[in-house]
């Protein structure tokens, strides 16, 4: 039942700016207004019933949030919006482009840091790998539509402002990753077949 609800796939729309390339260019305030516009595209798409990238392509999010205008006007001169869509959404657009400019330094969005994995923590992201695995064949899914490797590392690194732990995907997949990630879960091998086993 969980996994024939349409919203159950839904994608968590503060989570998405993380997906779109280039954004490893941005620092501080102008990654809080990536994330901002990112989130709004989302909403829309998904109330619209549309691709993201046919809301506003990722390249105009991105030009957006490292030359953000201050006015309709150099709104306007922005490619990729045309003058219906800004009908309707100019004001929303700047009103969160603002937003995240104010935005204080500490309370900006961090990009997730990469570090080479340890041989210990690349065994253990391989015990990770194997519950996503073995989730997605329970629940006959891709393995991908679950979690990624990348995510797998960052999770394993700390990072906790992941989509693997957000909406529907934490509810099939990433509260099991965090609990054996705290001793909480183990997995074991029995009569032929992979098991995770809940501790608490």
């Amino acid at each position: 039942q969980f996994l024939s609800k349409t919203s159950t796939y839904a994608p968590s729309p503060d989570t998405m700016w993380l997906k779109i390339k280039g954004v490893n260019k941005l620092k501080k305030q102008k990654l809080a207004v990536l994330k901002n516009l990112s989130a709004f595209r989302e909403q829309l798409a998904i109330k619209q019933d549309r691709p993201r990238r046919r809301v506003i392509a990722d390249d105009t999010l991105l030009n957006l949030a490292v030359n953000p205008p201050t006015d309709k006007q150099e709104l306007q001169e922005h490619r990729g919006l045309n003058q219906q869509f800004l009908q309707h959404n100019a004001a929303a657009i700047l009103s969160l482009i603002q937003q995240g400019l104010d935005i204080a330094d500490k309370d900006c969005p961090k990009l997730p840091a990469y570090t080479k994995l340890s041989k210990n923590e690349e065994a253990l992201a391989a015990c990770l790998m194997a519950i996503v695995h073995l989730c997605a064949s329970n629940n006959k899914i891709s393995s991908q539509t679950l979690c990624s490797r990348k995510e797998l590392d960052n999770l394993i690194g700390g990072q906790r402002d992941l989509s693997v732990l957000s909406g529907w995907k934490n509810e099939l997949i990433g509260k099991h990753l965090l609990k054996f990630l705290t001793g909480k879960a183990h997995l074991t091998y029995t009569s032929g077949q992979l098991i995770l086993v809940n501790d608490e």
